[in-house]
């Protein structure tokens, strides 16, 4: 994940001194090339086929499944002081207990538990849930990457307070500006003096609710000249793309798909949106307030209202309401001066999500001392 290679980064810089191995299934080729050059890659296996496993297993889980005896015998062989798990972490703890090491097992979960796998269906669900609930009480340490998201971990998985931790991802990267001077490609945002954008960054699907912003837009457009720009792709693109049709705005969306470096269009956005209905951490919105686009977010479990500062660093939403979210584009657009205020209070803290602050709360973990509250 990007996540993990922004911490890898971050880590591997000599004042730290340390040795850092990746453990992967396989390497997505865009992401693959930010792996710093002194991190050494570890490849631990593939699918291994198990009949009917699909009725009850994710592709994702089968995968993992197939990894365990390449990361027993790696942590058998090198022994490292610790193994931070940044996905597939069930499987990660049940091959450190099967390695039988003194490797200090770390779990980080990436989203909101309980809201992420509704979309799996009630039986994959709940089996994924007792999975993690035995499992996670078997770590050393657990990583929430919010403090909704923490709270939601103890919860429903009836952990222990003091197991669970709250370390930011890594996403607040002083690069990022930079990436965001490059051009767009598309010609009116280019533009000195194009109209307003109100962008969208991310995938197309059900999690994101980017029907709710084409029809919250659908209202701004009615009453103030803009266009609204959508950057991403995903299984939900065509249904989305109806839905422009359906509303008559065809001629004022722009669908320019994926971007490896969406930075550009952030920097460029009148509005940035999450519609989000569940969340871990927004690394999107995160990323556009360190590109300098004043934001609006729906209030999901979790993230956001911790990234906006319960509304000081940028308005709140309720999920799914269409009208309020384009009341609120329309407040921004018309009082830019406001939208701007918004952004600085958010910016002036944008310092809990800086790759530093994440690589030093790992490293305490690391060593098995407590962290600071944030």
């Amino acid at each position: 994940s990007r996540a993990a290679i922004n911490l890898l980064t971050k880590l591997s810089e000599k004042s730290y001194g340390l040795q850092l191995d990746l453990l992967v299934i396989d390497v997505d080729p865009d992401l693959g090339v930010q792996i710093p050059k002194s991190v050494n890659v570890h490849y631990i296996g593939r699918e291994i086929p198990i009949p009917g496993a699909s009725r009850f297993l994710s592709t994702r889980m089968r995968r993992s499944l197939g990894s365990v005896k390449g990361l027993v015998s790696y942590l058998r062989e090198y022994r490292p002081t610790a193994l931070i798990s940044f996905q597939s972490s069930v499987i990660a703890v049940i091959a450190s207990r099967l390695a039988r090491t003194t490797t200090r097992m770390i779990v980080r979960e990436s989203n909101h538990p309980t809201e992420a796998v509704k979309e799996l269906g009630w039986f994959r669900a709940q089996l994924g849930l007792w999975a993690k609930r035995i499992a996670y009480k078997r770590a050393d340490a657990i990583v929430a990457i919010s403090q909704g998201a923490s709270e939601n971990l103890k919860q429903a998985l009836h952990l222990p307070a003091d197991l669970v931790n709250v370390i930011y991802n890594p996403t607040s990267r002083p690069e990022l500006r930079e990436l965001s001077l490059e051009s767009t490609g598309v010609e009116f945002l280019d533009a000195s003096d194009h109209v307003p954008a109100i962008v969208y960054v991310g995938r197309f699907a059900h999690q994101k609710d980017v029907p709710t912003l084409v029809r919250a837009f659908g209202i701004v457009r009615q009453q103030i000249e803009c266009r609204l720009v959508l950057v991403g792709d995903g299984e939900k693109r065509s249904e989305i793309e109806d839905l422009v049709s359906e509303l008559g705005l065809s001629a004022d969306v722009d669908f320019v798909g994926f971007r490896y470096n969406p930075y550009p269009f952030m920097a460029r956005a009148s509005v940035f949106t999450v519609t989000s209905i569940y969340e871990g951490n927004p690394n999107a919105l995160i990323e556009a307030l360190t590109c300098g686009a004043p934001s609006i977010s729906t209030d999901c479990p979790s993230g956001p209202r911790e990234v906006l500062m319960d509304g000081a660093g940028g308005e709140l939403v309720p999920m799914g309401d269409h009208g309020a979210l384009a009341e609120s584009m329309m407040r921004y657009l018309r009082d830019p001066e406001y939208a701007a205020g918004l952004l600085e209070l958010a910016k002036a803290n944008l310092h809990r999500f800086y790759p530093e602050t994440a690589a030093e709360r790992y490293l305490k973990l690391v060593r098995g001392a407590e962290l600071d509250p944030l």
